[in-house]
């Protein structure tokens, strides 16, 4: 019969910590990594988004709150939610009843108080990693490339791939796609989250705004309150960022 610390170290999950106090992070991180587990430290959001999608944890134990400046531990989940799915584990002081309502709306596997106990950290890591391996999707990894789109005015339904989009705007309960070849516009029937579900994320897909979804394939600039998309035919398209939304775009950026 193997211990549990004996399966992790087969298993070698990967986990992110996102901590702002560095000798907790430190800390934290070795207790981690003595149960067999591979660790990715972070300080801050920004840099917790981009080790996040250089290495693809399973899971993320993230502080609630953060420096000062910088956006919540629950604001840099639901980033992240938006393009993967993990298991998210807070380990925070905070009970108050309004950061756990907040904290909720992530659907955290573990909410740790600290300061936890090492062996509530062994279960708690171990119980939420089963968890989400149990209700991942099996198709998680598998990105749509192409889909089709129902018209009431034409005989056939309308064949798409991703790289065919150029933006996506909500339309109250609809949407609209702007198609990137000839600018044709089409309108969908369901809202911008429900589409981005659909094509389980696609990393081409960004959403800037509470109404504005792009393919980053097509951005040309960024600025501080918007960038500007540049289609096939050289058509300009200035999209606001929504202040929500900018750590994200930030963390798209390579620069030099």
């Amino acid at each position: 019969m193997t211990s549990a610390k004996d399966d992790h170290l087969e298993s070698k999950e990967c986990v992110l910590i996102l901590e702002d106090d560095i000798k907790l992070l430190n800390n934290l991180a070795e207790k981690v990594r003595q149960l067999g587990y591979d660790v990715i430290e972070a300080t801050d959001s920004k840099m917790a988004i981009s080790l996040f999608r250089e290495h693809i944890p399973s899971a993320m134990i993230s502080d609630i709150q953060l420096g000062e400046g910088d956006i919540s531990g629950i604001d840099t989940v639901r980033m992240l939610q938006n393009q993967y799915n993990f298991a998210v584990i807070y380990l925070t002081s905070f009970v108050d009843s309004l950061t756990i309502q907040k904290a909720k709306t992530t659907l955290p596997f573990q909410y740790l108080i600290k300061p936890v106990s090492d062996k509530e950290l062994e279960v708690g890591l171990a119980l939420s990693l089963e968890l989400y391996h149990s209700t991942k999707p099996q198709n998680i990894i598998e990105r749509v490339s192409t889909f089709f789109i129902k018209s009431n005015s034409e005989a056939y339904a309308k064949k798409v791939s991703i790289e065919d989009i150029l933006l996506i705007r909500a339309e109250r309960a609809y949407s609209e796609l702007t198609l990137s070849k000839n600018g044709e516009k089409v309108l969908v029937s369901y809202n911008l989250s429900q589409i981005l579900n659909k094509l389980n994320n696609h990393p081409d897909l960004l959403r800037v705004h509470r109404s504005y979804c792009v393919n980053w394939n097509y951005v040309r600039g960024v600025g501080t309150s918007e960038l500007v998309l540049e289609s096939p035919a050289g058509e300009h398209f200035p999209i606001p960022i929504g202040k929500f939304y900018r750590n994200e775009v930030v963390s798209r950026m390579e620069f030099l």
